[in-house]
């Protein structure tokens, strides 16, 4: 019972330090729908497929250019931070999600899927690594395991009930409503970063 009692009042100290630090707690939510994203667009991509008679083989050739763009944006991502604000550099990505994210209503061919999908992978990767950074130069050395299992319980619960949302509205409402409805989240928080003066003025510790 100790132990149990002992493991609670940790997780509310993260808990605690995480709801009263307003941009490491807004970035937990922001990266909640990054998970809801990206997962997302796993089930969309398998929609157009099958809507437009995509072979399995080309999917899986679409979703390896991903992994490209993955390993692209992991290094583009140290040489943005080096060079631009934590606050604006996670705002222009969020923009580009905004300006990228409507393709994959119109990407009916396989070519166009490929670019939607990697540029997709590379911004992702570039705010995820930022995001991440930024938190774990942020919050206090005792108190990194507590903040990060909260933040981790948001992430994967995010992810959780994200993929079965994204089914049930393209199982319900099919592609263009789908993708119109996760745009919407996404120009609310492109909206929110680049309005709210705390996100847009953060900067990492050391800067």
């Amino acid at each position: 019972m100790a132990v149990a009692a002992n493991m609670l009042m940790e997780v509310g100290e993260g808990l605690q330090w995480l709801w009263s630090h307003v941009v490491v707690r807004l970035l937990a939510f922001l990266s909640g729908y990054f998970y809801i994203l990206m997962s997302g667009s796993i089930l969309i991509v398998y929609a157009i497929a099958r809507e437009h008679q995509i072979s399995l083989i080309v999917v899986g050739i679409v979703l390896a250019v991903g992994g490209g763009g993955n390993f692209v944006g992991t290094a583009l991502s140290p040489l943005l931070q080096r060079r631009v604000r934590f606050g604006r550099a996670l705002g222009w990505m969020l923009v580009l999600f905004v300006l990228l994210w409507p393709l994959y209503g119109i990407a009916s061919a396989p070519i166009l899927l490929g670019i939607t999908v990697a540029g997709l992978a590379v911004v992702d990767s570039i705010a995820a690594i930022l995001v991440s950074s930024y938190r774990l130069a942020i919050v206090p050395d005792e108190l990194q395991g507590r903040v990060g299992s909260v933040y981790r319980l948001i992430l994967f619960g995010s992810l959780a009930l994200g993929q079965l949302a994204v089914g049930f509205c393209l199982d319900r409402f099919g592609i263009l409503v789908t993708v119109g409805l996760l745009w919407g989240g996404l120009i609310f928080w492109a909206g929110v970063v680049l309005v709210h003066s705390a996100v847009r003025r953060a900067v990492f510790p050391e800067d």
